[in-house]
Protein backbone atom coordinates (compact mmCIF):
# COMPACT_ATOMS: atom_id res chain seq x y z
CA UNK A 1 0.00 0.00 0.00
CA UNK A 2 1.43 3.51 -0.83
CA UNK A 3 1.42 6.27 1.30
CA UNK A 4 0.43 9.95 0.44
CA UNK A 5 1.55 12.86 1.88
CA UNK A 6 -2.27 13.59 3.13
CA UNK A 7 -2.25 10.29 4.71
CA UNK A 8 1.12 10.82 6.80
CA UNK A 9 -0.62 14.21 7.68
CA UNK A 10 -3.37 12.22 8.93
CA UNK A 11 -0.84 9.97 10.24
CA UNK A 12 0.71 12.36 12.43
CA UNK A 13 -2.67 14.55 13.68
CA UNK A 14 -3.88 11.55 15.03
CA UNK A 15 -1.02 10.53 16.84
CA UNK A 16 0.88 14.10 18.06
CA UNK A 17 -0.86 14.45 21.49
CA UNK A 18 -0.12 10.97 22.44
CA UNK A 19 2.36 9.63 24.75
CA UNK A 20 5.26 8.17 22.61
CA UNK A 21 4.06 9.32 19.83
CA UNK A 22 7.28 9.20 17.76
CA UNK A 23 7.43 5.51 18.38
CA UNK A 24 3.87 4.68 17.28
CA UNK A 25 4.23 6.97 14.63
CA UNK A 26 6.78 4.66 13.05
CA UNK A 27 4.95 1.39 13.66
CA UNK A 28 2.28 2.75 11.68
CA UNK A 29 4.06 3.95 8.92
CA UNK A 30 6.09 1.01 8.32
CA UNK A 31 3.28 -1.45 9.05
CA UNK A 32 1.23 0.61 5.90
CA UNK A 33 4.16 0.33 4.52
CA UNK A 34 4.70 -3.14 5.19
CA UNK A 35 8.68 -2.56 6.51
CA UNK A 36 10.45 -3.72 9.44
CA UNK A 37 10.34 -0.63 12.14
CA UNK A 38 13.98 -1.94 13.14
CA UNK A 39 15.05 -1.14 9.95
CA UNK A 40 14.27 2.34 9.56
CA UNK A 41 15.36 5.61 11.48
CA UNK A 42 12.71 6.99 13.89
CA UNK A 43 14.49 10.40 14.15
CA UNK A 44 15.09 10.67 10.63
CA UNK A 45 11.45 9.67 9.58
CA UNK A 46 10.03 11.74 12.11
CA UNK A 47 11.96 14.76 10.90
CA UNK A 48 10.61 13.93 7.28
CA UNK A 49 6.79 13.88 8.65
CA UNK A 50 7.59 17.04 10.41
CA UNK A 51 8.73 18.65 7.06
CA UNK A 52 5.66 17.60 5.15
CA UNK A 53 3.31 18.42 7.48
CA UNK A 54 4.88 21.97 7.99
CA UNK A 55 4.88 22.91 3.97
CA UNK A 56 0.88 21.43 3.80
CA UNK A 57 0.03 23.68 6.46
CA UNK A 58 1.84 26.67 4.79
CA UNK A 59 0.31 25.56 1.61
CA UNK A 60 -3.28 25.26 3.19
CA UNK A 61 -3.50 29.44 3.69
CA UNK A 62 -3.27 30.06 0.23
CA UNK A 63 -6.98 30.79 -1.66
CA UNK A 64 -5.76 28.44 -4.52
CA UNK A 65 -5.76 25.06 -3.72
CA UNK A 66 -4.40 23.56 -6.43
CA UNK A 67 -0.62 23.43 -5.02
CA UNK A 68 -2.25 21.72 -1.79
CA UNK A 69 -3.93 18.96 -3.24
CA UNK A 70 -0.91 18.27 -5.67
CA UNK A 71 1.23 18.41 -2.67
CA UNK A 72 -1.02 16.04 -0.73
CA UNK A 73 -1.16 13.44 -3.77
CA UNK A 74 2.46 13.02 -3.69
CA UNK A 75 3.87 9.22 -2.94
CA UNK A 76 5.26 9.64 0.55
CA UNK A 77 8.82 7.49 0.59
CA UNK A 78 10.70 6.55 3.66
CA UNK A 79 14.23 7.59 4.55
CA UNK A 80 17.31 5.71 3.96
CA UNK A 81 17.53 2.30 5.99
CA UNK A 82 20.08 2.18 8.95
CA UNK A 83 23.50 0.95 8.56
CA UNK A 84 23.03 -1.45 10.97
CA UNK A 85 25.79 -4.34 11.70
CA UNK A 86 25.01 -8.32 10.94
CA UNK A 87 25.01 -8.38 14.49
CA UNK A 88 22.13 -5.99 15.58
CA UNK A 89 20.27 -7.74 12.75
CA UNK A 90 20.75 -10.82 14.21
CA UNK A 91 20.24 -9.60 17.71
CA UNK A 92 16.95 -7.25 17.11
CA UNK A 93 15.55 -10.55 14.52
CA UNK A 94 12.42 -11.48 16.48
CA UNK A 95 10.83 -15.16 16.48
CA UNK A 96 8.02 -13.70 14.52
CA UNK A 97 10.68 -12.84 11.49
CA UNK A 98 12.08 -15.70 11.49
CA UNK A 99 9.13 -17.55 10.78
CA UNK A 100 8.20 -15.01 8.51
CA UNK A 101 8.34 -16.24 4.65
CA UNK A 102 10.91 -13.30 3.77
CA UNK A 103 13.21 -14.11 6.78
CA UNK A 104 12.75 -17.73 5.84
CA UNK A 105 13.87 -16.86 2.40
CA UNK A 106 16.88 -14.93 4.27
CA UNK A 107 17.61 -17.87 6.46
CA UNK A 108 17.90 -20.44 3.48
CA UNK A 109 19.94 -17.83 1.62
CA UNK A 110 22.25 -17.53 4.69
CA UNK A 111 22.56 -21.01 6.66
CA UNK A 112 23.74 -20.90 9.92
CA UNK A 113 27.18 -22.34 9.81
CA UNK A 114 30.22 -22.47 12.49
CA UNK A 115 32.03 -19.73 10.23
CA UNK A 116 29.29 -17.23 10.75
CA UNK A 117 29.24 -17.89 14.25
CA UNK A 118 32.43 -17.48 15.06
CA UNK A 119 32.64 -14.17 13.28
CA UNK A 120 29.50 -13.00 15.26
CA UNK A 121 32.17 -14.07 18.13
CA UNK A 122 34.47 -11.87 17.34
CA UNK A 123 31.80 -9.12 16.15
CA UNK A 124 30.73 -9.25 19.43
CA UNK A 125 34.27 -9.14 21.17
CA UNK A 126 35.17 -6.24 18.73
CA UNK A 127 32.38 -4.09 20.09
CA UNK A 128 32.57 -5.14 23.96
CA UNK A 129 36.37 -3.67 23.44
CA UNK A 130 35.06 -0.60 21.46
CA UNK A 131 32.66 -0.37 24.42
CA UNK A 132 35.42 -0.65 27.15
CA UNK A 133 37.54 2.01 25.80
CA UNK A 134 34.67 4.50 25.12
CA UNK A 135 34.14 4.05 28.44
CA UNK A 136 37.28 4.82 29.34
CA UNK A 137 37.18 7.94 26.98
CA UNK A 138 33.96 8.58 28.50
CA UNK A 139 35.23 9.19 32.26
CA UNK A 140 38.31 11.44 31.27
CA UNK A 141 36.12 13.64 29.06
CA UNK A 142 34.21 13.41 32.30
CA UNK A 143 36.78 14.54 34.47
CA UNK A 144 38.11 17.40 31.76
CA UNK A 145 34.76 18.72 32.23
CA UNK A 146 34.78 19.10 35.77
CA UNK A 147 38.13 20.34 36.18
CA UNK A 148 37.25 23.22 33.17
CA UNK A 149 33.79 24.05 35.51
CA UNK A 150 35.84 24.21 38.72
CA UNK A 151 38.56 26.57 36.79
CA UNK A 152 35.76 28.99 35.82
CA UNK A 153 33.47 28.87 39.15
CA UNK A 154 37.09 29.80 40.67
CA UNK A 155 37.89 32.53 38.06
CA UNK A 156 33.86 33.46 38.45
CA UNK A 157 34.41 33.97 41.83
CA UNK A 158 37.66 35.65 41.96
CA UNK A 159 35.80 38.36 39.58
CA UNK A 160 33.11 38.85 41.83
CA UNK A 161 35.39 38.84 44.98
CA UNK A 162 37.29 41.95 42.93
CA UNK A 163 34.29 43.51 42.14
CA UNK A 164 33.30 43.71 46.04
CA UNK A 165 36.73 44.98 46.94
CA UNK A 166 36.20 47.71 44.49
CA UNK A 167 32.40 48.96 45.59
CA UNK A 168 34.08 48.73 49.05
CA UNK A 169 36.75 51.24 48.71
CA UNK A 170 34.08 53.35 46.63
CA UNK A 171 31.79 53.33 49.53
CA UNK A 172 34.49 53.72 52.12
CA UNK A 173 35.66 56.98 49.93
CA UNK A 174 31.75 58.17 49.78
CA UNK A 175 31.77 57.65 53.87
CA UNK A 176 34.93 59.37 54.06
CA UNK A 177 33.87 62.37 51.82
CA UNK A 178 30.24 62.56 53.52
CA UNK A 179 32.45 62.80 56.70
CA UNK A 180 34.14 65.48 56.04
CA UNK A 181 31.64 67.69 54.58
CA UNK A 182 30.37 67.47 57.70
CA UNK A 183 33.06 68.12 60.09
CA UNK A 184 33.47 71.27 57.14
CA UNK A 185 30.29 72.07 58.25
CA UNK A 186 30.21 71.68 61.71
CA UNK A 187 33.93 73.54 61.98
CA UNK A 188 33.25 76.63 59.82
CA UNK A 189 32.99 78.84 62.49
CA UNK A 190 36.41 77.79 63.81
CA UNK A 191 37.93 77.55 59.96
CA UNK A 192 36.89 81.50 59.24
CA UNK A 193 38.37 82.16 63.11
CA UNK A 194 41.57 80.80 61.84
CA UNK A 195 41.53 82.90 58.85
CA UNK A 196 41.12 86.10 60.13
CA UNK A 197 44.19 85.72 62.32
CA UNK A 198 46.45 84.75 59.09
CA UNK A 199 44.69 88.22 57.80
CA UNK A 200 45.38 89.97 60.28
CA UNK A 201 48.92 88.31 60.65
CA UNK A 202 50.28 88.92 56.95
CA UNK A 203 48.77 92.71 57.41
CA UNK A 204 50.97 93.05 60.15
CA UNK A 205 54.00 91.80 57.83
CA UNK A 206 53.01 93.73 55.15
CA UNK A 207 53.34 97.02 57.33
CA UNK A 208 56.81 95.61 58.87
CA UNK A 209 57.75 95.49 55.24
CA UNK A 210 56.73 98.83 54.30
CA UNK A 211 57.88 100.49 57.19
CA UNK A 212 61.79 98.93 56.45
CA UNK A 213 61.20 100.01 52.68
CA UNK A 214 60.57 103.65 53.76
CA UNK A 215 63.95 103.28 56.05
CA UNK A 216 65.77 102.13 53.07
CA UNK A 217 64.93 104.54 51.00
CA UNK A 218 65.69 107.85 53.05
CA UNK A 219 68.52 106.62 54.70
CA UNK A 220 70.53 104.41 51.84
CA UNK A 221 69.10 105.07 48.50
CA UNK A 222 71.04 107.83 46.70
CA UNK A 223 69.45 108.84 42.92
CA UNK A 224 72.14 109.18 40.62
CA UNK A 225 71.85 110.08 37.04
CA UNK A 226 73.23 108.60 34.26
CA UNK A 227 74.48 110.48 31.32
CA UNK A 228 75.18 108.26 28.11
CA UNK A 229 77.18 109.68 25.04
CA UNK A 230 76.71 107.88 21.61
CA UNK A 231 79.70 108.60 19.66
CA UNK A 232 83.31 106.14 19.67
CA UNK A 233 86.64 107.22 20.84
CA UNK A 234 87.83 106.72 17.28
CA UNK A 235 89.14 109.38 14.92
CA UNK A 236 86.03 111.53 14.34
CA UNK A 237 84.29 110.40 17.19
CA UNK A 238 81.30 108.66 14.85
CA UNK A 239 78.05 107.91 15.78
CA UNK A 240 78.36 104.46 17.29
CA UNK A 241 76.74 101.15 15.98
CA UNK A 242 73.66 101.37 17.98
CA UNK A 243 72.36 104.85 17.29
CA UNK A 244 73.01 104.54 13.91
CA UNK A 245 70.80 101.10 14.15
CA UNK A 246 68.04 103.14 15.78
CA UNK A 247 67.88 105.51 13.57
CA UNK A 248 67.86 103.31 11.03
CA UNK A 249 64.37 101.79 12.58
CA UNK A 250 62.90 105.19 12.78
CA UNK A 251 62.73 106.39 8.91
CA UNK A 252 62.48 103.07 7.62
CA UNK A 253 58.87 103.63 10.24
CA UNK A 254 58.55 106.65 7.83
CA UNK A 255 59.31 109.12 11.21
CA UNK A 256 60.36 112.63 10.19
CA UNK A 257 63.91 113.67 11.46
CA UNK A 258 62.64 116.52 13.39
CA UNK A 259 61.22 114.70 15.75
CA UNK A 260 63.34 111.50 16.01
CA UNK A 261 65.54 113.51 18.72
CA UNK A 262 62.95 114.30 21.12
CA UNK A 263 61.62 110.73 21.22
CA UNK A 264 64.87 109.03 22.02
CA UNK A 265 65.12 111.92 25.01
CA UNK A 266 61.70 111.45 25.92
CA UNK A 267 61.93 107.31 26.35
CA UNK A 268 65.47 107.82 28.17
CA UNK A 269 64.27 110.45 30.52
CA UNK A 270 61.77 107.85 31.75
CA UNK A 271 65.22 105.85 33.22
CA UNK A 272 66.66 108.86 34.34
CA UNK A 273 69.50 108.63 31.80
CA UNK A 274 70.50 112.07 30.05
CA UNK A 275 71.94 112.04 26.20
CA UNK A 276 73.99 114.64 25.24
CA UNK A 277 74.88 115.67 21.77
CA UNK A 278 72.16 113.95 19.80
CA UNK A 279 72.63 113.81 15.64
CA UNK A 280 71.57 116.90 13.96
CA UNK A 281 69.20 117.37 11.09
CA UNK A 282 71.58 117.24 8.26
CA UNK A 283 73.24 114.02 10.48
CA UNK A 284 69.94 112.20 10.27
CA UNK A 285 69.71 112.93 6.99
CA UNK A 286 72.95 110.91 6.14
CA UNK A 287 72.34 108.75 8.19
CA UNK A 288 69.31 107.91 6.05
CA UNK A 289 71.43 108.11 2.71
CA UNK A 290 73.19 105.58 4.50
CA UNK A 291 70.56 103.47 5.17
CA UNK A 292 69.67 103.81 1.26
CA UNK A 293 72.90 102.90 0.50
CA UNK A 294 72.59 99.99 2.90
CA UNK A 295 69.23 98.79 1.93
CA UNK A 296 70.50 99.00 -2.24
CA UNK A 297 74.07 96.49 -0.95
CA UNK A 298 71.22 93.81 1.14
CA UNK A 299 68.93 93.42 -1.62
CA UNK A 300 72.17 93.06 -4.16
CA UNK A 301 73.46 90.44 -2.05
CA UNK A 302 70.10 88.52 -1.58
CA UNK A 303 69.54 88.77 -5.36
CA UNK A 304 73.21 86.81 -6.08
CA UNK A 305 72.19 84.43 -3.41
CA UNK A 306 69.16 83.18 -5.59
CA UNK A 307 69.31 81.83 -9.31
CA UNK A 308 65.32 81.79 -9.78
CA UNK A 309 63.71 84.93 -8.76
CA UNK A 310 60.31 86.48 -9.57
CA UNK A 311 60.28 90.27 -10.21
CA UNK A 312 56.75 92.50 -9.00
CA UNK A 313 55.37 95.81 -10.41
CA UNK A 314 53.14 97.91 -10.56
CA UNK A 315 51.98 101.62 -11.40
CA UNK A 316 49.75 103.75 -9.27
CA UNK A 317 48.81 107.76 -9.31
CA UNK A 318 48.45 109.74 -6.00
CA UNK A 319 47.60 113.38 -5.94
CA UNK A 320 48.26 113.98 -9.96
CA UNK A 321 51.94 112.19 -9.72
CA UNK A 322 52.30 108.72 -11.50
CA UNK A 323 54.95 106.47 -9.79
CA UNK A 324 55.92 102.98 -10.63
CA UNK A 325 57.57 100.47 -8.17
CA UNK A 326 59.67 97.20 -8.66
CA UNK A 327 59.65 94.41 -5.94
CA UNK A 328 61.91 91.18 -6.05
CA UNK A 329 61.04 87.93 -4.47
CA UNK A 330 63.53 85.23 -3.44
CA UNK A 331 61.37 82.80 -2.39
CA UNK A 332 62.28 82.94 1.34
CA UNK A 333 62.37 87.53 1.24
CA UNK A 334 60.36 90.00 -0.59
CA UNK A 335 61.96 92.71 -1.02
CA UNK A 336 61.34 96.53 -2.62
CA UNK A 337 63.99 97.25 -4.90
CA UNK A 338 62.70 100.90 -5.58
CA UNK A 339 59.75 103.37 -6.65
CA UNK A 340 60.14 106.26 -9.15
CA UNK A 341 58.31 108.82 -10.71
CA UNK A 342 57.34 108.95 -14.20
CA UNK A 343 56.19 111.43 -16.99
CA UNK A 344 53.62 108.76 -18.39
CA UNK A 345 52.48 105.37 -18.46
CA UNK A 346 54.39 104.16 -21.88
CA UNK A 347 55.46 100.12 -21.66
CA UNK A 348 59.11 102.17 -22.81
CA UNK A 349 59.20 104.17 -19.98
CA UNK A 350 58.39 101.28 -17.75
CA UNK A 351 61.10 99.60 -19.15
CA UNK A 352 63.72 102.34 -18.75
CA UNK A 353 62.76 103.00 -14.98
CA UNK A 354 63.33 99.35 -14.16
CA UNK A 355 66.66 99.11 -15.54
CA UNK A 356 67.53 102.14 -13.49
CA UNK A 357 65.91 101.18 -10.58
CA UNK A 358 68.33 97.46 -10.89
CA UNK A 359 71.43 99.99 -12.25
CA UNK A 360 70.76 101.66 -7.97
CA UNK A 361 71.55 98.32 -6.53
CA UNK A 362 74.00 96.47 -8.71
CA UNK A 363 77.81 97.94 -8.54
CA UNK A 364 78.41 97.31 -12.41
CA UNK A 365 76.44 97.01 -16.03
CA UNK A 366 77.06 93.55 -15.57
CA UNK A 367 75.69 93.04 -12.75
CA UNK A 368 72.00 94.41 -13.88
CA UNK A 369 72.21 91.98 -16.92
CA UNK A 370 72.83 88.98 -14.40
CA UNK A 371 69.73 90.49 -12.35
CA UNK A 372 67.38 90.31 -15.66
CA UNK A 373 69.19 86.83 -16.30
CA UNK A 374 68.08 85.45 -13.02
CA UNK A 375 64.47 86.94 -13.46
CA UNK A 376 62.28 83.39 -14.18
CA UNK A 377 58.68 84.97 -13.22
CA UNK A 378 57.18 88.35 -13.94
CA UNK A 379 54.19 88.97 -11.35
CA UNK A 380 51.88 91.93 -12.94
CA UNK A 381 48.54 92.96 -12.93
CA UNK A 382 46.30 92.84 -16.62
CA UNK A 383 47.22 96.07 -18.05
CA UNK A 384 48.08 95.98 -21.72
CA UNK A 385 50.87 98.26 -20.83
CA UNK A 386 52.75 95.65 -18.36
CA UNK A 387 52.33 92.54 -21.12
CA UNK A 388 54.50 95.13 -23.45
CA UNK A 389 56.82 95.60 -20.76
CA UNK A 390 57.20 91.75 -20.08
CA UNK A 391 57.35 91.26 -23.86
CA UNK A 392 60.60 93.92 -24.28
CA UNK A 393 62.29 91.74 -20.79
CA UNK A 394 61.35 88.31 -22.99
CA UNK A 395 63.29 89.48 -25.83
CA UNK A 396 66.19 90.72 -23.45
CA UNK A 397 66.30 87.46 -21.52
CA UNK A 398 68.08 84.84 -22.91
CA UNK A 399 65.91 81.84 -21.08
CA UNK A 400 61.57 81.91 -21.00
CA UNK A 401 60.21 83.71 -18.29
CA UNK A 402 56.90 82.25 -17.18
CA UNK A 403 53.99 85.89 -16.95
CA UNK A 404 51.51 85.94 -14.06
CA UNK A 405 48.50 87.94 -13.48
CA UNK A 406 47.00 89.37 -10.16
CA UNK A 407 43.07 88.48 -10.53
CA UNK A 408 41.89 91.54 -7.80
CA UNK A 409 41.63 94.02 -10.70
CA UNK A 410 38.70 92.46 -12.08
CA UNK A 411 37.05 91.79 -8.58
CA UNK A 412 37.62 95.67 -7.74
CA UNK A 413 36.25 96.51 -10.99
CA UNK A 414 33.25 93.78 -10.46
CA UNK A 415 32.76 95.39 -7.13
CA UNK A 416 32.53 98.93 -8.38
CA UNK A 417 29.97 97.93 -11.07
CA UNK A 418 27.96 96.08 -7.85
CA UNK A 419 27.72 98.81 -6.05
CA UNK A 420 26.77 101.34 -8.80
CA UNK A 421 23.80 99.02 -9.91
CA UNK A 422 22.81 98.77 -6.26
CA UNK A 423 22.09 102.71 -6.37
CA UNK A 424 20.45 102.64 -9.38
CA UNK A 425 18.21 99.94 -7.76
CA UNK A 426 17.61 101.22 -4.64
CA UNK A 427 16.55 104.42 -6.06
CA UNK A 428 14.25 102.91 -8.76
CA UNK A 429 12.79 101.33 -5.66
CA UNK A 430 12.60 104.47 -3.81
CA UNK A 431 14.81 102.15 -0.70
CA UNK A 432 14.55 104.90 2.21
CA UNK A 433 15.82 103.87 5.76
CA UNK A 434 15.70 106.03 8.94
CA UNK A 435 18.68 107.30 10.49
CA UNK A 436 20.47 106.32 6.98
CA UNK A 437 21.83 109.19 5.21
CA UNK A 438 21.14 109.03 1.09
CA UNK A 439 24.06 110.58 0.62
CA UNK A 440 26.59 108.12 1.97
CA UNK A 441 29.42 106.03 -0.31
CA UNK A 442 27.62 102.97 -0.08
CA UNK A 443 24.60 101.46 -0.94
CA UNK A 444 22.42 100.65 2.10
CA UNK A 445 22.36 97.01 1.37
CA UNK A 446 26.07 97.26 1.62
CA UNK A 447 26.23 98.82 4.82
CA UNK A 448 23.65 96.33 6.11
CA UNK A 449 25.69 93.49 5.01
CA UNK A 450 28.73 94.72 6.11
CA UNK A 451 27.03 95.36 9.72
CA UNK A 452 26.12 91.90 9.99
CA UNK A 453 29.23 90.28 8.92
CA UNK A 454 31.47 92.68 11.60
CA UNK A 455 28.59 91.03 14.36
CA UNK A 456 29.08 87.53 13.18
CA UNK A 457 32.79 87.86 13.67
CA UNK A 458 32.46 89.55 16.89
CA UNK A 459 30.63 86.94 18.05
CA UNK A 460 32.80 84.28 16.76
CA UNK A 461 35.43 86.03 18.26
CA UNK A 462 34.05 85.76 22.12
Amino acid sequence: MALTYSHIVDIYNTHKDSSNYMQKLQREICHALHVNPAQISRVSLVWKVKKIVKEMTRLNRYTNKDKYHQYGEKIFILPSSKRATTSDTTLRTSPADVTSPANATAHTSQPVTSENVSSLIKTVSDLTIKMQHLKRENLVLKDKLKSINTRNSNRNLKRKKEKIDLMQQELNVLKQREFERKKVKNDKGVQCNIFKKHVENLKNEIDVLMSEKETYESEDFIHVNKFVDFRDDSKGKPYNFKLRNLYYIFRSRNIGIVHIGPIVESVLDLFDIHVKNLPSKSTVAVLTSEMGVLSRIHVNEEIKKSNKITMHRDATTKKGKHYYGVQINTGDKLLTTGIRQVCDGKGETYVNTTKEILSDISSKDCDTHMILDSISCFMTDRSATEQKVNDIFSQQISHDVHSFKCAIHPLLQFSDVCFQEVFNIEKELNVKFESYSSCAKEPFTMFLLRCVSKFFLQRWNW
